[in-house]
């Protein structure tokens, strides 16, 4: 997508659509074009705002395209055991297994469907699911 190599990075910036709080969003595509930069950029901008889904999504678009198959599913895994309000984890449990449907194994896919089976059990204890 990005060619960082023959293109300033500020003029990639000033490609993207511009946001209030839109620098993770600008900065982390452009340093997933170097894969291992990318994740320690991910990595450290995850620690400071752990349930900015965005950033989740980015990430792990990043890695299915540049990431092993262990390390894919080790952050599939790593979001899914956040604590998220209901819908947002329905994305990320959906899109995971999208991705063991066309990836993985039926043993996989029932993996997921059990750790999302597990999520609601465990979250909508007297009928009442997580707000934030």
């Amino acid at each position: 997508m990005f060619h960082t190599q023959s293109t300033p990075v500020p003029a990639l910036l000033h490609l993207l659509p511009p946001r209030e709080d839109d620098f993770p969003l600008r900065y982390g595509p452009v340093r997933a074009c170097r894969a291992r930069a990318g994740r320690l950029t991910f990595e450290r901008l995850l620690q400071s705002m752990p349930k900015r889904t965005d950033l989740w999504a980015i990430y792990l678009d990043m890695e299915e395209r540049h990431g092993t198959q262990e390390s894919i599913r080790a952050l599939y895994e790593r979001v899914i055991a956040l604590s998220m309000n209901m819908h947002k984890m329905r994305f990320f449990f959906n899109r995971y297994r999208q991705y063991e449907a066309s990836h993985g194994t039926p043993d996989r896919v029932r993996h997921v469907e059990e750790r999302a089976q597990q999520y609601v059990a465990t979250h909508t204890k007297d009928g009442a699911a997580p707000t934030e």
